[in-house]
């Protein structure tokens, strides 16, 4: 996109972004807390629980591992449980009790317990965290539990992860009253994200990068909360929007086929009322705010977009390219049976890049040649549209 010549200098529609502050809360208290777990039945001899609180974790952080057994069988038992730490998290092997052994190179840890008769053992460790995979927080414990020839396996999952960072981003380096701006979030720090964007005029809105309006000029402050599993950060940033017109936007295709309508999309803005004038280069003019044009020959044309108003003036041009659309048949048979294959073949130019069918049941086909088979007998209309660069 070539900008023109701005008539208008407008000291005041440059954008101000900048970094108010960035505070990170306290991580909430329900993620936080809450605990992962998981539980095995062998059979009608054990059932076995495992619990992690809390499993939303960060580095630094301390987290109980609870494991129990409880043996249902009228006789003494003798399980083995082998428990698979995930990488990042460790145990001190002198804080552990007997009947238990860590390989600390593996973070494997075994307990061979012994559980009378109908009574339950347990094992509390504490595990710290020591580092994260910043990229990829989700993690497993797995454990498996042996008993007379029996072996099941069961995991919890936990998130160990970095608190977010970020920064604001806009769309649009200067922004007019009623011209769409897109709040974009830099986030950094382990996901998953969610935002939650105050727009500095009283509106709230709730989702992912945004693309917002402002109706009124003025100077606004933006705070986005941007967080995580572990805790939220506010960034602040603040934009300014401008009376005066800005000119933008977009064609729906960068080519075009000769004879084919083209629909501009106006993304303008300024404080209404605003003109818009039109000159899409082939001579042929309009004032509406988002025409459709169709161009008559092949060529390159300099699209033009003027906007008006009682503070200024702005003016953007784009080059749009209009080519010919392919040349092209087919043939297909004209009658068959349900439920046996119908035959197609499409011809196009050396330009043709896809043949795209319409089998008038529903179903869609791609290629040179097809075969369908139609499941209920009736007449039915087949489209074929060849393809290239500029339309089809």
């Amino acid at each position: 996109m070539h900008c023109g010549t701005r008539i208008v200098r407008l000291a005041l529609t440059l954008l101000a972004i900048y970094i108010l502050a960035t505070t990170a809360l306290p991580r909430p208290s329900n993620l936080a807390m809450a605990a992962a777990s998981a539980s095995v039945a062998l059979s009608s001899q054990a059932q076995f629980d495992l619990s992690i609180s809390p499993h939303i974790l960060t580095p630094g952080d301390t987290a109980n591992l609870t494991v129990s057994i409880r043996n249902d069988s009228p006789e003494a038992a003798m399980p083995t449980i082998i428990i698979q730490l995930p990488p990042g998290l460790s145990m001190d092997a002198r804080a552990l009790p007997t009947a238990t052994s860590l390989n600390m190179q593996t973070g494997s840890l075994v307990w061979q317990p012994v559980v009378a008769a109908n009574e339950q053992r347990q094992l509390i460790a504490a595990m710290r965290v020591n580092v994260a995979d910043v990229g990829h927080p989700h993690r497993s414990l797995t454990a498996v539990v042996r008993l007379n020839g029996q072996e099941e396996t069961t995991s919890a999952d936990l998130w160990i992860g970095m608190p977010p960072q970020g920064q604001i981003g806009f769309g649009s380096p200067q922004t007019a009253v009623g011209q769409p701006v897109q709040l974009i979030a830099q986030a950094y720090g382990s996901g998953p994200f969610s935002q939650v964007w105050e727009l500095g005029d009283g509106r709230i809105v709730d989702a992912d990068d945004p693309t917002v309006l402002y109706p009124l000029p003025g100077s606004y402050e933006i705070k986005l909360r941007l967080a995580n599993p572990i805790a939220t950060t506010i960034i602040s940033g603040r934009i300014n929007i401008v009376p005066d017109p800005i000119a933008a936007f977009e064609a729906a295709q960068p080519h075009v086929g000769v004879n084919q309508p083209l629909l501009f999309r106006n993304l303008s803005g300024g404080q209404p009322p605003l003109q818009f004038t039109w000159d899409f280069g082939d001579g042929a003019l309009s004032n509406e705010r988002q025409p459709s044009h169709v161009y008559q020959q092949p060529g390159q044309y300099q699209a033009r977009l003027t906007v008006e108003n009682e503070h200024g003036r702005d003016e953007i041009s784009w080059t749009i390219s209009v080519g010919e659309a392919p040349v092209a048949d087919m043939i297909v048979e004209p009658s068959g049976r349900a439920g046996e294959p119908l035959r197609g073949q499409a011809f196009g130019d050396d330009s043709v890049t896809a043949f795209e069918w319409r089998m008038g049941d529903g179903y869609t086909l791609t290629g040179e040649f097809i075969s369908h088979s139609y499941q209920t007998a009736g007449d039915y209309w087949v489209t074929m549209t060849a393809v290239n660069g500029f339309g089809g």
